[in-house]
């Protein structure tokens, strides 16, 4: 685990395409060797990040054509406290 955490939120109703935003955000952070924890929601239907992978990558080339057309995106920074860590935890 690295001392330091950024966490992503995506957030949207249902049709706004935040399963797709949520894709290519993970993708591009893996593709730049970032260490990425994703949270799978269950409740969406997906069993693990693989079923989540193979069903929303699967229609991801006309995704990122239709979204911008769709999509506003809002970009929110929020500086949490900084929380001491013991560097024996790591």
């Amino acid at each position: 685990m690295k001392a330091q955490q950024v966490n992503i939120t995506i957030s949207g109703i249902a049709g706004s395409g935040r399963l797709s935003i949520t894709y290519l955000i993970k993708k591009l952070l893996k593709e730049n060797n970032f260490e990425v924890d994703f949270k799978i929601n269950q409740s969406m239907g997906f069993r693990d990040e693989n079923d989540f992978d193979r069903k929303i990558g699967i229609n991801n080339e006309n995704a990122i054509k239709v979204l911008p057309e769709i999509t506003k995106i809002v970009l929110e920074d929020k500086q949490l406290p900084h929380q001491p860590y013991n560097k024996y935890e790591l």
